[in-house]
């Protein structure tokens, strides 16, 4: 990454590690699922899933002069920069994603477009468009996201417990799933 460009970076379904020079001043803003297609127009966010691409820096807020005058205020900035081209409407998948988050990813896809009064394939296209991600691989990674607030809670006694709570078949499916999105061993979480 260079110094005093914007970059976008996918939906990560996987672990990677990135080198910056000790010297850099970073700052990055994470949006919630669906959250960057409220704000930005993109045939579909897909193409950009596991990738860093340098961003337009006339779209993202000037945050070059943040190190010295803004540094307390960061956070102020930014939110008055994004509730300026805050749309009137919130994204379609608002309520799915609240619904798939409620309950820690362990709904099925056709529940979820029943319970929204919409086709599976409709709620495929969405997802691919404005998270990048299909219905099924968003509720693997909040799936994945819930087993590891219980490990690092040590909210069950043993993996094999939190495998089954959050909803996987076994032990070795969770390790497993724990190496693709972590990358790392389970017993180095």
């Amino acid at each position: 990454m260079k110094n005093e460009h914007c970059y976008l970076v996918g939906t990560m379904s996987t672990a990677i590690e990135t080198s910056i020079s000790p010297h850099s001043h970073l700052a990055g803003i994470r949006f919630r699922p669906a959250g960057f297609a409220a704000f930005y127009e993109y045939d579909s966010l897909h193409e950009y899933t596991d990738r860093t691409v340098e961003f337009d820096n006339k779209l993202a807020p000037d945050l070059r002069g943040t190190r010295k005058g803004l540094r307390n205020g960061l956070k102020y900035y930014l939110d008055e920069f994004f509730l300026r081209k805050l749309p009137e409407r919130q994204p379609q998948l608002t309520p799915v994603i609240t619904e798939i988050e409620s309950r820690n990813g362990l709904v099925d896809v056709p529940v979820l477009a029943r319970n929204h009064c919409v086709s599976v394939r409709q709620l495929q296209r969405a997802f691919k468009m404005h998270i990048g991600l299909s219905p099924k691989e968003f509720l693997n990674v909040i799936r994945f996201r819930y087993a590891l607030r219980l490990i690092k809670n040590n909210a069950m006694p043993t993996l094999l417990d939190i495998a089954l709570e959050a909803g996987y078949y076994d032990h070795a499916h969770l390790s497993n799933e724990i190496r693709r999105h972590a990358g790392v061993a389970p017993s180095l979480l």
